[in-house]
């Protein structure tokens, strides 16, 4: 049975085709468990999550020039880059490391890809205007980016 991927999915497809090919990134056909074991580490609410649950998580405020109806992430992206390269820092996550991204609605699948990876394409994953969620295996914590443009990262309440 072939799968039709949505158009979002074929963007994204195509956009990470090289990474894909040099198995740089892993597709995950079955997004679900991720998401089940993302959604059980963190308060949730209305099936995301709830950030103002979440101790001591950190917000990048989409900026005032744009609107909710104006989805655009490009690039140079400054200041999600500036937020997630902080976040790395302050919380010591390595190039290295290994990471789950998945969207809550346009893209029924998830990637498999290391940090550097993300890194360098991160405009390009993060540019599908739903909520994406990026972890490590153990959802030790979770970067997320809205379709609201809202950055938000935090790490697992005990």
């Amino acid at each position: 049975m072939s799968v039709t991927h949505s158009w979002h999915e074929k963007q994204l497809l195509e956009d990470l085709r090289d990474e894909i090919a040099k198995g740089d990134v892993e597709i995950v056909d079955d997004a679900a468990p991720s998401y089940t074991r993302l959604m059980g580490a963190f308060p949730v609410r209305m099936n995301r999550i709830d950030w103002d649950a979440v101790p001591n998580a950190r917000h990048l405020k989409p900026p005032p020039e744009r609107s909710q109806s104006n989805f655009q992430l490009v690039e140079p992206a400054r200041e999600l880059r500036a937020f997630w390269k902080q976040v790395r820092q302050d919380q010591n996550i390595g190039d290295e490391a290994n990471v789950i991204v998945l969207g809550d609605s346009l893209v029924r699948f998830a990637l498999r890809l290391s940090v550097a990876t993300l890194t360098r394409r991160l405009v390009d994953i993060l540019s599908i205007p739903h909520h994406t969620y990026v972890f490590p295996e153990d959802v030790a914590w979770c970067f997320n980016y809205t379709a609201e443009d809202d950055g938000f990262f935090g790490l697992r309440p005990r």
